[in-house]
C-alpha cells in the first residue's frame, strides 16, 4: 500500500507557490501540479495494468471552474490516461461522494461525467474514455 500526498512549496526567487504530489514509496516520481490547491481522486485500476490510476481536481488561480485531469504510473512517469476537463462548482464546496463517481468503469470501458457548455445550467454528459 502507498500513500499520495500534496505539498505547496514556494519558489524563492519568484515568491510563487505551487503544489507537488509525492508518495511514500519514494521509487514512485513526484509530479509538479502547478499553482493553486488539488484534490487527490484514487481511481483504483482503471485500465486493468494492475495500477492504480489517481485523479486530481485542482482549483483555478479565481473562479470557480475546477481542471480534472486523471493520470497512469508507467515507465516510472506519469502521463495522462484522460485528457484534462472542467468542472464547473458554482463556488460551491463538491461532495467527496462526487468526485468519486465522477470517473468510473462500466461494462469493462472507462467513463467520465462532463458537461454541455451549451447548456446554461451544465446538463451532465456520459463520456467515454479510448485508451491507448
Amino acid at each position: 500500500m502507498d500513500t499520495a500526498f500534496v505539498r505547496q512549496t514556494s519558489n524563492s526567487k519568484t515568491k510563487a507557490n505551487s503544489w507537488t504530489l509525492y508518495f511514500s514509496d519514494k521509487t514512485i516520481a513526484s509530479m509538479q501540479l502547478g499553482c493553486c490547491e488539488v484534490v487527490l481522486i484514487n481511481e483504483g485500476d482503471l485500465n486493468n495494468d494492475k495500477a492504480t490510476e489517481i485523479s486530481i481536481l485542482q482549483a483555478p488561480e479565481n473562479g470557480c471552474t475546477y481542471m480534472w485531469t486523471t493520470y497512469t504510473y508507467k515507465a516510472n512517469h506519469w502521463t495522462k490516461l484522460i485528457p484534462t476537463f472542467l468542472v464547473p462548482t458554482y463556488c460551491e464546496p463538491v461532495a467527496a461522494s462526487d468526485l468519486e463517481r465522477k470517473v468510473f468503469v462500466e461494462k469493462g470501458k472507462v467513463y467520465y461525467w462532463d458537461f454541455d457548455p451549451k447548456d446554461e445550467k451544465f446538463k451532465a454528459i456520459q463520456k467515454q474514455v479510448i485508451i491507448k
